[in-house]
């Protein structure tokens, strides 16, 4: 409904993103990008997983590294879409989905 838009891409083992949207949703898609390289689709899932407790919550996690700096967006509910949707639509593409994600944010 905002206009977010990202799409992502493996090249080798590494992510990489392109992102249309607020600073949220480009900080969000780099920073799992970075988190996701080298890792298979399970260990993507779990930390996919920590990182929406984390933005849900607020509550840091040690795992997590430099994911830990959207902690803070717990304050503002209205952004955890922003900062959610890359992690959409990454789960949707390695699920064979790739629409999938913008359907979850419409």
């Amino acid at each position: 409904m905002c206009g977010d838009q990202v799409s992502i891409f493996r090249v080798g083992s590494a992510y990489r993103h392109e992102a249309v949207g607020c600073a949220i949703l480009a900080a969000s898609a780099e920073l799992m990008c970075d988190a996701a390289t080298g890792k298979n689709a399970g260990e993507i899932a779990i930390l996919a997983e920590s990182f929406e407790q984390l933005v849900r919550t607020g509550q840091e996690n040690p795992d997590l590294g430099d994911l830990n700096a959207l902690a803070g967006i717990a304050q503002y509910p209205s952004r955890l879409r922003c900062a959610t949707l890359p992690w959409s639509a990454l789960r949707a593409s390695l699920a064979g989905d790739p629409g999938a994600g913008d359907r979850d944010h419409d």
